[in-house]
């Protein structure tokens, strides 16, 4: 009896590895230990009913490809791998991975950069998904992560809306000395800030405003008051997640001899003390038009980068030929800063293949052209007042709109006004596309911008220096996570580029799922199933 039941029990095993293609591998620490153990080969072997082209039983401390340290840890590299049956010799690696219900082909994990962030249960608070984080720069530098929503922090909308109360004629913003006397209000500014933090926005930079004062004057005022009172009001291992981006200008034309480079070093030195933090970020450098000392600043700044004061090197508005090159003498610059939307993306088209060469990452600013790929535009017919509109908003009326109007005027033989053809293409393709998947306008430029290769960031501009005498609640962070709450389809992306005028890029990607490109999404909708 006791021989029958063996018999049996061989040949159901038997059965069983050849109909499901199952492989049993045992997991033995050390080779030594493998010894010890009964070899199941060769009661395989003794036993006439086992088919000799059955799948086998291997530990996997035994390896036939030699002994050692390094051998070993090959063969437990190769743990829940279906071993075939093959010619004496290193054994087949299946491309499959067995579980206990079945065999499904190897996926390689994707990196963050290679998905677009989406999740359409997304809380209110909390980090962001998979692939909202990205790391640029070398490693020995140890960069930190962007998040791909940076947020361009706005005092002048701030300063705007007071002047607004207190009347025209009341100056409310004050310049002496390259300082802000009288503006936003620090502590309102810092909370806000900590709110978007918490919600998942952890990249920050200071937005240019003309109508202020320099950047690299708000920049020092920004570090002394604002981001010195977040490090003071802010855990360490918060800050530790967040990505300050700091400005630093490169010398005129005119101006007195470079040297050594000595005034790049005060100035970052400078920036560390007002800020109290260790290193810089990401510094960021400003384009300065006819100026020959761009190379001088970065090689600079390179050197500040090996001496640890400096994570991250970003351009703002470079051109391609001083990317390339800075690349040609060894100053590799990680980001570089343009603006791009959907009324004028001809600059994202003219910086891409040559970002792509050098491995630049792009930060495209002004995604919602300056407020008008809002919602607050979808039903204006006519094109507002000027007292009406923002600085910002009118700039882009003035400048962006009638090279837009004229663009699409050349790719459709349309005639008409430029804020009624904006009104009647642009806003009335994103109004569809937003009542479609039910979210904002601004959603939708947003998600837009998130699908352009080679993109770094979108940095979209948020006040956040409101007065609390304002009663207005702070609902930037949950308008920003709405735009991973959705994925653009194929057909949106593509209207979307019929509107801009401009023809769509060939590496232009919509709807990846970000798990080898064959079209596989985990269901995770039936709980049941979770482990």
């Amino acid at each position: 009896c006791l021989a029958w039941l063996v018999s049996f029990l061989v040949q159901s095993f038997t059965h069983i590895t050849r109909t499901s293609h199952f492989c049993l591998v045992k997991q033995i620490p050390t080779p030594s230990m493998a010894s010890k153990r009964p070899s199941l080969i060769g009661l395989a072997a003794a036993l006439p009913l086992l088919s000799p082209a059955a799948y086998c039983l291997v530990p996997s401390g035994r390896s036939n490809v030699g002994k050692g340290g390094a051998d070993h840890q090959q063969s437990s590299n190769r743990q829940h791998q279906i071993i075939l049956p093959s010619s004496p010799g290193k054994p087949d690696v299946s491309a499959e991975e067995s579980t206990f219900w079945r065999s499904v082909p190897k996926r390689r994990r994707p990196r963050e950069d290679e998905v677009i962030p989406y999740n359409s249960k997304l809380d209110a608070d909390g980090p962001l998904p998979f692939g909202a984080y990205r790391i640029y720069g070398k490693p020995e530098y140890e960069p930190k992560r962007t998040c791909v929503l940076s947020i361009g922090l706005d005092f002048s909308a701030d300063c705007e809306r007071k002047r607004s109360k207190k009347g025209p004629n009341k100056q409310r913003v004050q310049v002496a000395a390259g300082k802000i006397v009288e503006g936003v209000n620090i502590n309102t500014a810092v909370r806000n800030i900590q709110r978007l933090i918490d919600a998942g926005f952890t990249s920050f930079q200071v937005a240019d405003d003309p109508t202020l004062l320099s950047s690299v004057a708000l920049q020092e005022w920004a570090d002394e008051n604002v981001f010195a009172t977040l490090r003071k009001q802010t855990p360490l291992s918060v800050l530790l997640e967040c990505n300050f981006f700091t400005k630093i200008s490169v010398p005129a034309k005119d101006s007195a001899p470079f040297g050594s480079g000595s005034s790049i070093r005060e100035a970052v030195g400078a920036s560390l003390r007002r800020t109290g933090a260790d290193s810089i970020d990401t510094i960021q450098i400003s384009y300065c038009e006819d100026s020959p000392y761009h190379l001088d600043v970065l090689s600079v700044l390179v050197e500040l980068q090996e001496e640890g004061f400096i994570r991250s090197i970003s351009g703002a508005g470079l051109p391609p030929s001083l990317l390339s090159e800075a690349e040609r003498c060894n100053f590799h610059i990680d980001t570089n800063q343009i603006q791009s939307n959907l009324l004028d993306p001809q600059v994202y088209l003219e910086y891409a293949h040559q970002c792509s060469e050098i491995n630049t990452k792009m930060l495209c600013a002004s995604p919602l052209a300056g407020g008008l790929l809002t919602d607050q535009f979808l039903q204006c017919e006519r094109r507002p007042y000027q007292s009406l509109l923002s600085p910002s908003e009118m700039r882009n009326v003035e400048q962006v709109l009638p090279v837009w109007a004229r663009r699409r005027s050349m790719s459709n033989s349309s005639s008409g006004d430029a804020w009624g053809q904006f009104q009647g293409e642009m806003l009335k393709t994103i109004g569809d596309i937003a009542y479609k998947h039910q979210v904002s306008a601004a959603s939708v430029a947003l998600r837009w911008s998130l699908h352009l290769d080679n993109l770094g960031s979108v940095v979209v501009g948020s006040s956040v220096g409101v007065y609390d005498e304002d009663e207005r609640p702070f609902t930037r962070p949950r308008a920003l996570r709405e735009v991973f709450t959705f994925e653009l389809d194929d057909e949106d992306m593509q209207r979307l580029w019929d509107v801009t005028g401009c023809s769509r890029p060939s590496g232009d990607t919509a709807g990846e799922d970000g798990f080898g490109g064959d079209g596989f999404v985990p269901d995770l909708s039936n709980r049941n199933l979770w482990l």
